[in-house]
C-alpha cells in the first residue's frame, strides 16, 4: 500500500510541475511583450516544447487506438486521459 501512496505523491507533483511551468512561461511572455498574441506565445521555447510534447502524446495515443480498432476508447475516456497524460510530458 505504501507504493500506491508513493505514486500518488509523484503524480501529484508532476501535475503541479506541468501546470506551474505553463503558468510561468505564459507570465514571462506577457511581461516581455506589450502586445500578447498566440504567435508571441509560441515564440517561447519552453511553452512550445510543452505543447509539442502534449500534442505528440495525444496523437500517438489516437493512432494506437485506431490501429488496435478501439478508437471509441479515446473518446469515452478523454477526460481521464487529458488529466493522466499531461503529466507524462516531463
Amino acid at each position: 500500500m505504501s507504493m500506491v501512496y508513493f505514486w500518488v505523491v509523484i503524480m501529484g507533483y508532476l501535475m503541479f510541475a506541468a501546470i506551474f511551468i505553463t503558468v510561468v512561461s505564459i507570465k514571462a511572455q506577457v511581461a516581455q511583450k506589450a502586445e500578447f498574441t498566440v504567435k508571441t506565445l509560441f515564440a517561447n521555447t519552453l511553452f512550445t516544447h510543452l505543447c509539442v510534447s502534449m500534442a505528440s502524446t495525444y496523437a500517438l495515443y489516437l493512432v494506437m487506438s485506431i490501429l488496435f480498432f478501439d478508437p471509441w476508447h479515446m473518446f469515452t475516456s478523454v477526460c481521464i486521459l487529458c488529466m493522466h497524460f499531461a503529466v507524462y510530458t516531463n
